[in-house]
């Protein structure tokens, strides 16, 4: 017996392709079905061109697989090679930074040094700055 499913609002039906004498094409479709076909009496669609002419234009490989297997294993070394290349660089390239950074970090420490020990040099000459912030240490009282 043909199954019929609805899906999508259509009606499939799904029917033997008259192989038993009981159903030999004898169904009436509904007008808004569809009819699928289970076996291989249906036409078969040609392979396109295209895709017959890349499966036939596919060179064929002239090399022994001993070839091939060294042929991939120099080309995976050569690949290993710049990745280990690449590293080293980047590695060269973060040290070098590192050492600008700390060369940056040292002379700023110096300079904040040099104008710390210029401000407290100043403040020794200057008697009243220095009178100021000894009277700033003692408590003020409110009088």
């Amino acid at each position: 017996m043909p199954e019929e499913r609805n899906l999508f609002n259509k009606q499939l039906t799904i029917s033997s392709m008259g192989d038993s004498a009981k159903h030999d094409h004898e169904m009436g479709l509904p007008g808004s079905s569809v009819e699928f076909f289970v076996g291989e009496s249906e036409q078969r669609r040609e392979m396109p061109a295209r895709l017959q002419e890349r499966l036939i234009s596919r060179p064929v490989s002239s090399k022994s697989p001993e070839e091939k297997r060294r042929e991939q294993e120099q080309r995976k070394k050569e690949l290993d090679n710049q990745k280990q290349q690449k590293l080293r660089e980047h590695h060269e390239k973060v040290e070098r930074l590192s050492a600008q950074k700390r060369e940056r970090k040292k002379l700023q420490d110096e300079r904040l040094a040099r104008d710390q020990l210029k401000d407290y040099e100043s403040d020794l000459k200057n008697p009243t700055v220095t009178q100021q912030r000894e009277g700033d240490d003692q408590p003020r009282t409110q009088g």
